[in-house]
């Protein structure tokens, strides 16, 4: 429904802005910030709400100045967290972090030992050294480090799994808790 004239009217005939409102309701019922209104009367009064009767007068007019004023009343649903960002959070965790380090050290320590040149190359024309043919230590370290990074991405998408499932449950009992949650106004004394 549009916004008329007459609704902008009467939506600047409230006594309280938005923020003076919000200021209200985040003091945690500060009696100090209210009296400077004039008390919870007062507050009523600027808000042009009858404190035992409620919204009185027309209400299609009154609700959408309310609406043109202070906006619609309700909660929105706070942003839910994508797979990815799950994924990004549980890879964020100390644990991985050392564990990711750790695989990365060795496998640069791996790739820089075989790719480096031996010292002594020049003066052995064989190029042997008697652990040349043993590469059973260097190759376990390569699969250790490549175990430590599997390790960390089983671990890492499981927990976000978990927490994505977690994220979808929670969503549909707020939903369900919204659709089952009745509010009571009082408009012209009637509830």
């Amino acid at each position: 429904m549009a916004t008329t004239n007459k609704d902008k009217d009467l939506s600047d005939s409230f006594g309280l802005t938005i923020e003076e409102c919000v200021a209200l309701s985040d003091e945690q019922g500060d009696p100090l910030n209210i009296k400077r209104f004039g008390g919870v009367e007062g507050v009523a009064r600027l808000l042009r709400v009858d404190v035992k009767n409620g919204i009185c007068g027309n209400k299609e007019i009154e609700i959408q100045a309310r609406k043109a004023k202070f906006g619609e009343n309700f909660i929105p649903d706070p942003p839910h967290k994508t797979y990815l960002s799950l994924l990004i959070d549980a890879l964020k965790d100390t644990t991985m972090m050392i564990l990711t380090a750790a695989a990365i050290v060795s496998l640069v320590l791996y790739f820089v030992q075989f790719d480096s040149p031996s010292p002594c190359s020049d003066f052995n024309p064989d190029n042997k050294f008697p652990n040349d043919t043993d590469n059973s230590h260097d190759s376990a370290e390569f699969i250790e480090a490549i175990a430590i990074l599997i390790a960390v991405i089983v671990v890492s998408n499981v927990t976000a799994t978990n927490d994505y499932s977690k994220e979808k449950q929670f969503q549909k009992l707020s939903q369900a808790t919204r659709d089952t949650e009745v509010l009571q106004v009082t408009r012209n004394g009637q509830r």
